[in-house]
Formats: structure tokens, sequence, C-alpha cells
């Protein structure tokens, strides 16, 4: 599909179906009128509903010291690293990502380039489905390092574009499969800023309840939407 198709469905998404469209408009305004720069309008998480609350994200613990050793490269190296989170829905709804992948060759080069993020997640996500591919959860993530002399917590407009795009897939679209994808951009701070785009209500949608599960399984809040742009 085409991009302006994307383009449009987002920008539908955020100002005409979104409850916090004035919101997004005020943060966006000001890219929204210029093609060179729309694709980097900022969009804060924090104006999206929330997802229903039986469906907290929770992370094992090796998920989450990944995220800490990817997270240590966004702020060496000011680069952003691509990965995908692969879980389950628990049958109390909890969506639980129990495995990560990443180029971690990379990681342990600092000279090493993280470009075209998002020929990463279609050719790893392409080359992870199989056709019967049901009941499963991926998490397209990024991290966002400094830019400049501070950091952005929020999505860009291409970010959700990219979204729509994976969402487009068979494998997501087919609610008959009943897979779900999930987006996260990790920035410096602890925050866990994980979406989700409701294909009924055709918007994003925030998770606000994100925990992390110890090896003795115990359960503990992690940050969510605390250092977000207004």
């Amino acid at each position: 599909m085409a991009k302006d198709y994307f383009k449009s469905l987002v920008l539908q998404s955020l100002l005409q179906n979104d409850p916090n469209k004035d919101k997004h408009y005020e943060k966006m305004k000001y890219n929204l009128n210029d093609e060179k720069y729309i694709y980097n309008a900022p969009v804060n998480p924090a104006y999206f509903e929330s997802l229903d609350s039986k469906h907290p994200v929770v992370l094992t613990s090796e998920v989450y010291e990944t995220l800490e050793v990817i997270e240590d490269y966004t702020f060496r190296n000011k680069k952003e690293v691509p990965f995908i989170l692969y879980g389950k829905e628990s049958k109390g709804g909890a969506i639980i990502f129990d495995d990560i992948d990443c180029d971690f060759r990379k990681l342990k080069d600092n000279t090493a380039s993280f470009e075209n993020i998002d020929d990463y997640f279609m050719n790893t996500l392409t080359n992870t489905f199989i056709d019967d591919d049901k009941n499963r959860v991926f998490c397209a993530g990024h991290t966002h390092p400094f830019n400049g002399d501070r950091v952005v917590f929020n999505y860009s407009l291409s970010d959700l574009m990219l979204h729509l795009q994976l969402v487009s897939y068979e494998v997501f679209s087919d609610v008959s499969r009943n897979n779900k994808l999930f987006s996260l951009m990790k920035t410096i701070t602890k925050d866990f800023n994980f979406i989700y785009y409701d294909i009924n209500k055709g918007r994003f949608l925030k998770v606000e309840k994100v925990y992390l599960q110890t090896k003795k399984k115990e359960f503990i809040p992690l940050s969510a939407y605390e250092f977000c742009d207004d």
C-alpha cells in the first residue's frame, strides 16, 4: 500500500477519531503543512485513551535486562536501535513478552549503524510468520536517543505509519487468527510506553500498566508516560 495511504490513516486516527484530537493537533500543527517535516510530527502517546485494564503488559526478567543493554547502547552511541518482542496473551488477558530479537552483534560495535529500521521490521517479522500463526503477540520496538542536547519522548507520525503498515499484514488483519501487534518507543528514561492500534475504533490506545516479572515470579510495576513531552 502507498505511503500516503498510511499517512492519511494515521492523521484520521489522530485528528478525527481520537477523543483528544485537539491536543494532537496542537502538538502537530507546525508540521502538518510542511511535506518535508510532516513525517517527524510529534505524537504524545499520553494523549491516547487506555487499553482495557485487563490487558497489562508483562516483561520477563530476560527481556527487561536485554532492553537495559539496548538502552545503554542508545545512550552511549546516540543511535536508534530496533528490536522485536515476542509473546502471548494469558487466559486473564495479560500480554506477556518473554523473548526479544535484536541485531546483538551490532550492539557490541560502537560504530555500527542501525539504518533502514523499517526494513528490519518488515524482513524480521515476515520471516517469523508462518501460514497458520494464531494467538501470538508481537511488539515492534525502537529506541530514541539524544537529539542534540535533549531526548525526544514522543512517537513520530512515521512511527505510527509503520505500525499501521505492519498491522495491514494478513496475520494481523485477519481477526480469526487473533494475533496482536504493539509498539514500544524506548528512551533513556525508565518509561515503557506501549501502544496498540484498535482496528475497530480506528485509533491508537496506550497501555498504562506495565510490569516486570522477576525470576521469583514477583510482579514489579514499571513506569509509563511519566516523561512524555507536552
